[in-house]
């Protein structure tokens, strides 16, 4: 019977062992499968907020008054025009900043404001050596323009975060050695008063932190691996697997396990390795909200299941014992009742204590049984010690949760500090606009205490339109993500407690705390500032107001000179032609004079020679003057420019025969027949390129080259070239040939004469006339002087309209003439040259004179002298003018005011043309020819006389 009862309870003890074996197992995997899904989240969720925090504190950093200071000293010449702060002192507290939150923040190593120009220049860079914290010299900083995180945050707006991707720090291009896994956060921070990007706050923290916080929280046997978007491995229990892709030889998580690829990737999930054995729970960490391909993958691989092994073999055992108490019998029953129950009570005894509490249990009696009983105790406490194991590393998390809130509060005392003595107001709100923060800067500038204002809205602190406006600029942001100010700064108007208002300097930044939205808003009081600013601007006006009034006082003064300028040049013009005039004049008659004996008539030719000489000087310096003085001025007629350059080479021909000289003409078949410009001025500027070329030329040829381009219906480009055989001009020389008073070299004015303002004033007048004027010569060999302009092109018939109506009107009859001048030598010089020609000649002595002749007698023409005492030329004109009968009469100015200014008050007055002083018999025939014809006596029409003027 006892044989049989131990047959069946053996056979029983095997079902159960079977039973249990089953159900132990799937329980146990069920366990382990939960134990290491509770682990990934626990690591996930540590990942997050600490990705989170760095990013934060991004943000707080660029908020940071030195960081708007710094950008203020920059744009104003590296002094603060707020509070005269040098870009050195705001640089050393931004550098103090960023020393406290390395202190405070035992991840990050190195915090950095990095410029956006400049190609990513560092301004200000703190880190920790193994010295300590120290700032990095200006010599040391680095430029960071070519790095993936400097390119990609220029691309943020106000308030957006940006996280690196993992991998191995570098400095000045090279690896760091010992190596130091790195991940940065950027942020932009942008000029508040202009709101364009000026650089970005960088933190670099150290990656290999992070992933031994979330290894913390596994337990025991569960292993942590972290790859990248590409698969490499940035964390693995084996060290030799991490950033190979840094160090040249990839290692990739989906070599181990194979499934990777086929799984939904915004699910946590579960992937058999390659070795069919090892299981990996994974999930993705999006660190770039914008791009989901920049992850992280997060997996833990599962622990192998001791207990689960232990049941198992502990099954078997009790399976083999079962069988072998069949074959016992009767006898090894009734010892196996006796031999288990003690040891199963003592294990008994033993889960009560673990139940209680107590981890000191003692098996160590059973443990030492080499039966069933034993395997039972030793599994029981191997899971004894497991427990006690989990204990240990709950007390440890326990530990680093404290240390974690330890140095959160560390670093809120020292953002409090901060808070406390930024010379800003910081004031920062939630997203209904209520105040929760009130720093003692911001009391002090709105006169508010922050018992007063915590809790209250901030519109309080706003004058409209500003109070009603507010509200709206934060609900459009929260829609939006876009805001007027927010991200932004701007110059706005604050209200005080007492109800005044003042200028303040505004900047709002978005902070994410938690899944609270809050605001910093910055503020500056500016009332200094502006009140600088009015001062420089009344200080500006003023002078402005000055200098307009010494301006007035300099023109009325430059004007004054001008006036006494033009009435010298018109006192010195007559004082030296009216000599002029007689000895050019009397010395011409001379020579023409018949009877003469040759050594006189060659005494007469000297004369004459040597007064027009000093006559063309005095042109010259007149001529001059009036290019200084801007009083030149351009009469435009149409004119033949071929006959122009053929009547310069008619008039130095017989200069050129006498040094046996050719002179010779080159006409371009594009030239045209009529342009419209001042022949007047073209031939001055002609003429003396073309005497200056016969002057320096000593045998061969002066060549007179008239060239044009291709011209259109309306303009024409002309090139003229004088080109000579003579000395030339030194190479040295050559650039200074234009400037006044200039010659090639000292010999040439003792041996050539001239004062050297020809080439000048050609100069000047052919850059009135739109042209340029350039030379080019080889010494010894000649000399080419040229000058382009462009005239309007004027039909062939407008030419000829304008040569009929100047040409000479001889008169057919006898013509009355009254000479009218305060000097006896001119009145005979004129009469002397009319008489011959038939013409019957009155004198006046003087302006009065003059107007009582011409009330008396019947004269077809008046040749008046302008500057006479008492009743000058001007005045008897206009008196004569306004008597009846003689508006259209006749009157010459004989003037030896030179002056283009001079001719207009002649005109002004009502004369009819002015004929220059010195008189030349040639310039006087052709006045007279211009207007004696068809002239009436007093009274008569002589309408037609003014017709034929020019």
């Amino acid at each position: 019977m006892a044989i049989w009862a131990s047959v069946f309870g053996s056979v029983t003890a095997l079902g159960v062992a079977a039973l249990m074996y089953m159900t132990s197992s799937s329980a146990v995997k069920q366990m382990e499968a939960l134990a290491t899904s509770e682990a990934l989240e626990r690591a996930s969720v540590r990942l997050g907020a600490s990705l989170d925090r760095l990013k934060q504190d991004t943000t707080i950093l660029s908020t940071m008054p030195p960081i708007q200071g710094l950008i203020r000293t920059r744009e104003s010449g590296g002094i603060d025009p707020l509070d005269d702060s040098t870009e050195v002192l705001w640089g050393n507290r931004l550098a103090h900043i960023f020393t406290s939150f390395l202190e405070a923040r035992p991840e990050y190593f190195q915090i950095r404001f990095v410029s956006a120009t400049d190609d990513g220049i560092e301004i200000v860079r703190v880190e920790k050596t193994e010295d300590g914290i120290q700032r990095t010299p200006e010599s040391k900083l680095q430029r960071k323009a070519e790095r993936p995180y400097f390119r990609r945050t220029l691309e943020l707006r106000p308030g957006e975060r940006f996280l690196s991707d993992v991998n191995l720090n570098r400095e000045y291009g090279e690896l760091e050695v010992p190596h130091r896994p790195t991940v940065r956060a950027a942020t932009p921070v942008f000029d508040d008063k202009t709101g364009e990007v000026f650089g970005m706050i960088v933190i670099n923290a150290d990656a290999q932190d992070y992933f031994r916080r979330m290894a913390a929280v596994l337990q025991r046997g569960q292993r942590l691996v972290v790859a990248n978007a590409d698969g490499d491995y940035l964390y693995h229990p084996d060290p030799a697997l991490s950033f190979g892709f840094d160090l040249g030889e990839r290692h990739l998580i989906q070599d181990a396990y194979p499934g990777l690829g086929d799984i939904d990737p915004d699910t946590e999930s579960v992937v058999v390795g390659a070795d069919g054995k090892s299981q990996l729970h994974q999930k993705r960490i999006v660190i770039d909200g914008d791009r989901p391909d920049r992850f992280l993958t997060l997996g833990v691989i599962e622990a192998e299941s001791g207990l689960e092994r232990q049941i198992g073999a502990d099954t078997i055992r009790v399976i083999l014992t079962a069988v072998a108490f069949i074959l016992g019998g009767t006898a090894l029953a009734v010892f196996w009742s006796r031999y288990m129950t003690r040891p199963l009570k003592e294990v008994t005894a033993a889960a009560v204590s673990l139940r209680r509490g107590r981890r000191d249990v003692d098996l160590s009696g059973v443990r030492e049984r080499n039966d069933e009983t034993g395997d039972l105790a030793r599994a029981f406490g191997a899971m004894a010690d497991e427990i006690s194991d989990r204990e240990l590393a709950l007390r440890e998390q326990s530990k680093a949760l404290i240390e974690s809130n330890e140095r959160l509060s560390d670093l809120n005392t020292q953002l409090s500090a901060v808070m406390q003595t930024a010379p800003d107001g910081l004031i920062v709100i939630d997203e209904a606009g209520i105040v929760q923060s009130f720093n003692p800067a911001a009391e002090r500038m709105f006169g508010y205490s922050k018992d007063e204002v915590i809790g209250q809205n901030v519109r309080i602190l706003m004058p409209e339109p500003y109070r009603r406006e507010h509200d709206g600029y934060i609900r459009n942001y929260l829609d939006t993500g876009e805001g007027q100010i927010i991200g932004a700064g701007r110059e706005v108007h604050a209200l005080r407690k007492d109800g005044t208002t003042f200028p303040i300097e505004l900047g709002v930044s978005p902070m994410q705390v938690g899944d609270k939205q809050l605001f910093l808003g910055m503020t500056s009081d500016i009332s200094r500032k502006k009140a600088i600013e009015r001062q420089r601007e009344e200080r500006f006006i003023a002078r402005l107001k000055r200098s307009n009034e010494e301006l007035a006082l300099a023109r009325t003064e430059a004007e004054a000179a001008t006036i006494a300028k033009s009435e010298f040049l018109a006192n010195m013009t007559h004082e030296l032609r009216t000599p002029l005039n007689i000895i050019v004049g009397f010395a011409g008659l001379l020579a023409k004079s018949k009877g003469l004996r040759d050594e006189d008539r060659r005494f007469a030719n000297t004369i004459d020679s040597s007064s027009r000489a000093l006559l063309a000087l005095v042109n010259d310096i007149l001529d001059f003057s009036s290019l200084e003085a801007d009083a030149a001025q351009l009469h435009p007629v149409p004119f033949s420019m071929v006959r122009l350059v053929e009547e310069v080479a008619a008039s130095v021909s017989l200069m050129a025969e006498e040094k046996n000289l050719t002179v010779k003409i080159e006409r371009g078949n594009a030239v045209g027949e009529a342009h419209f410009g001042d022949p007047g001025r073209l031939h001055q500027v002609l003429l003396n390129l073309v005497n200056n070329a016969v002057k320096f030329t000593d045998k061969g040829t002066v060549t007179i080259a008239l060239s044009a381009a291709e011209h259109s219906d309306s303009v024409q480009h002309l090139r003229i070239e004088v080109r000579d055989t003579g000395i030339g001009i030194d190479p040295e020389r050559v650039e200074t040939i234009f400037n006044r008073f200039t010659q090639a070299n000292s010999s040439i004015h003792g041996r050539y004469g001239g004062t050297g303002l020809g080439l000048a004033i050609s100069y000047r007048l052919v850059e009135m006339m739109g042209g340029k004027m350039g030379v080019e010569s080889v010494e010894g060999k000649g000399t080419t002087v040229w000058f382009e302009i462009t005239l309007p092109c004027m039909a062939a018939q407008a030419l000829a309209d304008d040569d009929r109506a100047d040409e000479p009107q001889r008169s057919s009859s006898a013509a009355r003439v009254l000479v009218v001048d305060d000097v006896d030598l001119n009145r005979d010089l004129v009469s002397a040259l009319l008489e011959p020609e038939g013409y019957v000649i009155s004198e006046a002595a003087g302006g009065a004179q003059a107007i009582e002749a011409v009330k008396t007698g019947n004269y077809d023409m008046v040749l008046m002298d302008v500057q006479m005492p008492d009743v000058d030329g001007l005045q008897a004109t206009r008196t004569i003018r306004a008597m009846r009968g003689f508006e259209h009469l006749p009157i010459i100015a004989m003037t030896a005011q030179a002056l283009a200014s001079q001719w207009e008050k002649c005109r002004e007055a009502g004369m009819s043309d002015h004929l220059p002083k010195p008189i030349t018999p040639a310039t006087l025939r052709a006045m007279m020819s211009k207007w004696a014809e068809g002239a009436k006596r007093v009274g008569g029409d002589s309408s037609s006389l003014l017709k034929t003027g020019r």
